[in-house]
């Protein structure tokens, strides 16, 4: 088998896809942004696997960097085009790939964001039995909408969950009840507009989730 790692041709064969299209804003307007992901430089990767008869044994061999870029004007990268844009800066690795880099030493990086599956993935200190699950929000930081999910437990009775968003200063900017008497999984969309619908600046928000059992916070930052 050959082995490839950061030499020869095969190494910059780069290739990128449009993944998702937004025609326009929240409120109508055109916007045309495009979301590329696309392959970056060769890593090392190390696979432990299952060993035959028992155990585990380790692997090693080439695997991709992940790279997103958002474009303007319905302007769609082609594989050509792709690598001036990593190389150069504009497209960048989302945080959640620190899950599974190690730097030149072989030492974890910080902590990216990781999808809450179940209650064993939730993140020591995030939350007490019974509360509302928090999973994002994505993306952060956000140019025109950013995402939060909750996910709602079943308490056999009537749950009320709200959202407050504060901006730096402390002052409550948006406020929204999300669920009563429901459980399940929830996706709330944020447009960085205020209460009356006037477009806010670009900073740190805070978003509050609050539920009969906790109180929360967590840091989105607007960009545009």
């Amino acid at each position: 088998t050959k082995i490839i790692y950061g030499e020869g041709p095969e190494a910059k064969n780069f290739v990128v896809a449009d993944v998702h299209t937004q025609p326009t804003d929240y409120n109508g307007a055109p916007v045309g942004r495009v979301l590329h992901v696309g392959t970056g430089e060769i890593n090392l990767g190390v696979y432990v696997l299952p060993a035959p008869g028992g155990g585990s044994m380790a692997y090693t061999g080439p695997a991709y960097g992940y790279y997103e870029f958002i474009s303007e004007n319905f302007k769609r990268l082609t594989d050509e085009e792709w690598p001036s844009y990593f190389e150069n800066g504009l497209a960048s690795k989302p945080d959640w790939v620190n899950i599974y880099l190690a730097d030149k030493k072989g030492n974890k990086r910080s902590p990216g964001r990781k999808l809450i599956t179940g209650i064993d993935d939730t993140p020591r200190g995030m939350s007490v039995p019974g509360s509302v699950e928090i999973i994002g929000p994505y993306p952060n930081p956000f140019g025109v909408t950013t995402l939060i999910g909750l996910k709602v437990p079943a308490t056999g009775m009537e749950l009320h969950v709200r959202l407050r968003i504060y901006d730096g200063l402390g002052r409550v900017v948006r406020s929204f009840a999300l669920i009563s008497g429901s459980s399940g999984s929830f996706v709330f969309r944020w447009d960085g507009r205020d209460g009356d619908g006037k477009l806010l600046p670009a900073g740190v928000y805070f978003m509050q989730i609050v539920s009969p059992r906790d109180s929360r916070t967590v840091i989105v930052s607007k960009i545009r």
